[in-house]
């Protein structure tokens, strides 16, 4: 490639790379990639031709990725990185979504502690230690009117 020519890689060339490179056997990337072994091929020798350099080494059981074909992987990984979060803030329209996680008492409480009710009683923790109130198994039974101690 001459200084200034401008290099027209495609994002399916490079994904065909990609895929290609971790199977290391062309006929098994195209199941992967939905399309027929002819068309990965020509791809990959296209993109050969393209960065003017051999990216694979071909041998009887596949194929495994020459020195430059090593060095422009993690690149590959990374563009196709960045194309998905393209792709993510071409959809955000600014409306929060998702799921919220708000710790409550069941989650943030530690295993063995104990608490005391309105319901009170004589209660075993999980050492046998006698406890005035519930251990932290019972909590999530506990009414929301309850009124939880906590004591480490």
């Amino acid at each position: 490639m001459a200084d200034g020519d401008t290099v027209r890689m495609e994002l399916a060339d490079l994904k065909n790379f990609e895929v290609v490179a971790q199977l290391g056997i062309m006929n098994r990337a195209n199941t992967e990639l939905h399309t027929v072994q002819s068309n990965i091929t020509a791809r990959i020798r296209g993109l050969e031709e393209e960065l003017g350099t051999q990216l694979f080494e071909r041998h009887a059981r596949g194929v495994r990725p020459t020195p430059a074909g090593q060095r422009i992987l993690p690149f590959v990984a990374r563009i196709g990185k960045l194309m998905a979060e393209a792709r993510t803030a071409a959809q955000d329209d600014g409306v929060p979504s998702g799921t919220l996680h708000s710790p409550s008492a069941s989650s943030v409480v530690p295993q063995g502690l104990r608490f005391s009710s309105n319901n009170g009683g004589v209660r075993k923790d999980r050492t046998g230690r006698q406890l005035n109130g519930r251990t932290y198994d019972e909590m999530p039974k506990v009414r929301r009117t309850t009124r939880i101690e906590l004591a480490a």
